[in-house]
C-alpha cells in the first residue's frame, strides 16, 4: 500500500546585525510634531516550523514495482541463509558421525590388543613348557605391536575429528566431553528420527531438524529436492527479481504525478506586513521527452539478467538432481553393507574360537589364530564403518533433497506478486 510522506522541519536561528528601517509619519496638524517609527527586517532569535505532506500517485506502478523487488531481494539474502543453514548442519553431523566412528574404531583397536596381548601369554607358556616354537611368541609379539599402531592412528584420528568438530562449532579447543552415542538402527531401510537428533543437538546446533526418515524413492526426492532446496529456492528467488527490474526500467519514461502540501509558522516573524502562518498546494506532473535511450538500454539489460537468472536456475536444478542421485545411491549401498557386515563379524569371531580350540589341542599353528584374529578386526572394523557409513549417507542424502533447512522461514512464492 502506497502511503503518503510527513516531514517535520523546525529551526532556530540567531543572525546579526538586523537591518534596520526608519519611517518619518508627518504631523495630522499644522505646526505639529512628526513621528518616527523603526521597522526592523528581521530579528536577532528567530523560530520557523514547517510540515510537509508529499504523496507520489504513482500511475504506472513503477513504486510498487520497486516493492516488490525489494521484497524479492529479502527473500534471495534469507534463502542464502538457509542454504548456509544446510550445510553447516550437515557438516556437524558428518564431522560428529566421523568423531563416534574413531572412537568405536579406538575399542576395536583395544579389543584387538588384548586378545593378541592374550595369544602372547598364551604362546610363552607353551614355549617355556616346550609344546610350542619360539617363532609363536615372535609373531604375537608382532601382532601386539601392530595392533598398538593400529590404536596410535585411531586415537590420532579421533583427536583431529573433535578439532574440526570444535572449529565448525566456533571453539578453539573442543573440551574433552563424552559425545552422546549414536548407534545405527536395527532396520536397515529406515533410521530412527532421534539419530541426527541427538548427533546436532550433543554438536551444539540449535534449533535441530532431526533426522527425517529416508524412505522416499529417487523421484519423489527428487521432487522434494526440487521444493526444498534453498538453491533452487533462491534461483527462483533471483529470476523473480529479474523479471520485477525489467517492469521497473520499462517504465523509464512513464510520467509521474505529485502532490505535495505545506504548512509554515514563524512567530518571530518582522517587517511591514507580518504573516506569521502560510501555506502551499503544489501538484507536479513530469513528462519525460527523451532520455537519450536510457531507459531502452537499460530494460535491455535487466532482459539479459532474467536470462541469466533463468540460466542459474536451470544450473542449480541440474546440480542438485545429481547430488540427489549420488546421495540416493551412496545411501543405497550402504544399506547393502550394513546388511552382511554384522553376520560377517559373527562368522569372523566363531573363527577366532575355533582357530584357539585348535591351537590348544595341537591340531594347528599360532600364525591360523593370528590370522583369525586379523581377520576379525577386520570385520568389526568394516562393521563399524558400514554402520557410520550409512549414517553419513542418511545425512547427506537429507541435505541433498534440502531437508536441513529451514524451509518455513522461507516466504511463498506468491508472496512476490
Amino acid at each position: 500500500m502506497m502511503l503518503p510522506r510527513l516531514d517535520l522541519d523546525q529551526r532556530f536561528t540567531v543572525q546579526g546585525p538586523i537591518p534596520v528601517f526608519n519611517i518619518t509619519t508627518p504631523p495630522t496638524v499644522p505646526g505639529g510634531v512628526p513621528t518616527t517609527r523603526e521597522v526592523q527586517f528581521g530579528r536577532t532569535f528567530s523560530r520557523s516550523l514547517n510540515v510537509t505532506s508529499t504523496f507520489d500517485s504513482d500511475p504506472f506502478g513503477r513504486r510498487r514495482d520497486g516493492v516488490r523487488a525489494a521484497r524479492a531481494g529479502e527473500q534471495v539474502a534469507m534463502t542464502g541463509i538457509e542454504q548456509a543453514r544446510n550445510e553447516l548442519v550437515y557438516a556437524v553431523q558428518a564431522t560428529y558421525l566421523a568423531a563416534l566412528r574413531s572412537r568405536a574404531l579406538i575399542l576395536v583397536a583395544r579389543e584387538a590388543i588384548e586378545a593378541s596381548q592374550e595369544q602372547q601369554r598364551v604362546a610363552e607358556a607353551q614355549f617355556r613348557a616346550g609344546t610350542a616354537p619360539e617363532f609363536d611368541v615372535l609373531r604375537a609379539s608382532v601382532q601386539v605391536a601392530n595392533n598398538r599402531q593400529t590404536l596410535v592412528s585411531a586415537e590420532a584420528s579421533y583427536r583431529r575429528t573433535l578439532g574440526a568438530l570444535g572449529r565448525l562449532l566456533g571453539e578453539e579447543v573442543l573440551p574433552e566431553r563424552e559425545l552422546a552415542p549414536v548407534e545405527p538402527p536395527p532396520a536397515t531401510d529406515a533410521v530412527a528420527s532421534s539419530v541426527a537428533g541427538a548427533a546436532a543437538n550433543a554438536a551444539s546446533v540449535a534449533g535441530s531438524t532431526g533426522f527425517p526418515l529416508p524412505n522416499s524413492t529417487l523421484e519423489q526426492a527428487l521432487a522434494e529436492a526440487f521444493t526444498r532446496r534453498p538453491e533452487v529456492i533462491r534461483a527462483e528467488w533471483t529470476r523473480k527479481l529479474a523479471e520485477t527490474r525489467v517492469k521497473i526500467e520499462k517504465k523509464g519514461n512513464a510520467p509521474g504525478l505529485g502532490l505535495a502540501v505545506g504548512f509554515q509558522f514563524n512567530p518571530d516573524q518582522a517587517g511591514f506586513a507580518v504573516v506569521t502562518k502560510t501555506y502551499s498546494i503544489i501538484a507536479n506532473l513530469t513528462i519525460p521527452l527523451f532520455d537519450g535511450g536510457v531507459t531502452q538500454a537499460r530494460t535491455r539489460q535487466a532482459r539479459a539478467g532474467v536470462d541469466e537468472a533463468s540460466a542459474q536456475l536451470r544450473a542449480a536444478r541440474t546440480g542438485i538432481a545429481d547430488e540427489v542421485r549420488t546421495a540416493f545411491i551412496d545411501l543405497s549401498e550402504a544399506s547393502d553393507r550394513r546388511k552382511t557386515a554384522g553376520e560377517n563379524t559373527r562368522q569372523a569371531r566363531e573363527a577366532l574360537r575355533i582357530a584357539r580350540v585348535r591351537y590348544n589341542a595341537g591340531l594347528a599353528q599360532n600364525v591360523e589364530i593370528t590370522d583369525a584374529q586379523v581377520a576379525l578386526t577386520l570385520a568389526q572394523s568394516n562393521q563399524v564403518n558400514a554402520g557410520y557409513d550409512y549414517l553419513t549417507a542418511v545425512a547427506s542424502f537429507n541435505r541433498s533433497v534440502g531437508r536441513l533447512a529451514r524451509i518455513s522461514v522461507i516466504a511463498p512464492k506468491e508472496a512476490a506478486r
